[in-house]
């Protein structure tokens, strides 16, 4: 069985759509139920596999990167292997995709994780790789791949921010090639009228071109914040861009509604309750 053996959380941003709730903390410290938004990343990626994460902080974030490693320690100390953690600084907030080029040297040219810390899925895994499809499809057609999620209710939408949505093609009913990624808007995320449609959420495998992409894009375009999802875009013109479709539901915890709904929706363990 083929393996992932390094990934990156981003968690450098400001967070800014958290003000209200998060004035004094990083938002990656908020609690959810009883661990915190940070914690649930983290053990979501080690249950995939993965053995060394990189997690792309800030300097203020000090408090954040403290915690982790006594997290790390608290949980994993005496287990038979224990995840090794790094913290790389982004000093200045560029945006989603430059803070994934900054782990280019950790990386070195191997197969990779990007999960991010605001998408809070349901349920959470630690003993059962739920993601091994994708990464199975990675490696068998050399392409890089994305978690799909159907989303059915428009309440249940609105929770999300505008992004993510996408049109593909079914090469089976468990592999889609994404055709196109909408652009990200502001607002919720809506069904527009219809009975559903299929969204991206931020659980990503991906070959190490993606550096060559993103170099490429920062290079030739001007922006103070470098996002990625131009860079999904093109690997999907390209062809180069794989789903595979979740019966799961994810929060947006990055938001107050999405956040409000997490809290609600989860009892005070690790567990969590269905979405009503």
């Amino acid at each position: 069985m083929k393996k992932i053996l390094k990934g990156i959380i981003p968690a450098a941003g400001l967070g800014t759509r958290m003000r209200a709730f998060s004035q004094n903390i990083p938002k990656e410290m908020l609690p959810i139920g009883k661990k915190l938004m940070i914690e649930y990343a983290i053990k979501d990626m080690i249950g995939s596999g993965i053995e060394e994460i990189a997690i792309i902080t800030h300097p203020e974030k000090k408090i954040m990167n403290d915690y982790i490693y006594e997290f790390i320690k608290r949980e994993y100390e005496n287990k038979p292997k224990t995840p090794k953690i790094y913290f790389i600084n982004q000093t200045k907030r560029r945006g989603l995709a430059h803070a994934i080029y900054l782990a280019k040297d950790f990386i070195d040219q191997q197969p990779f994780a990007v999960f991010l810390p605001d998408n809070l899925v349901q349920p959470p895994i630690e003993k059962k790789n739920i993601y091994q499809p994708l990464i199975n499809l990675l490696f068998e057609r050399k392409v890089n791949t994305v978690a799909i999620e159907k989303v059915e209710d428009e309440e249940y939408a609105n929770l999300f921010g505008n992004c993510g949505g996408i049109k593909f093609t079914s090469i089976s009913s468990l592999i889609f090639r994404i055709d196109e990624i909408a652009d990200k808007k502001s607002g919720q995320f809506s069904l527009n009228g219809e009975s559903f449609v299929y969204k991206i959420f931020a659980r990503y495998f991906f070959l190490p071109e993606i550096f060559s992409y993103i170099e490429n894009f920062m290079q030739t375009q001007d922006l103070q914040e470098y996002d990625d999802v131009p860079i999904l875009q093109q690997l999907a013109k390209e062809g180069k861009l794989y789903g595979v479709p979740y019966e799961c539901r994810v929060y947006d915890v990055g938001n107050p509604k999405g956040y409000q709904a997490a809290q609600r929706n989860f009892r005070n363990t690790y567990e969590a309750r269905i979405f009503r």
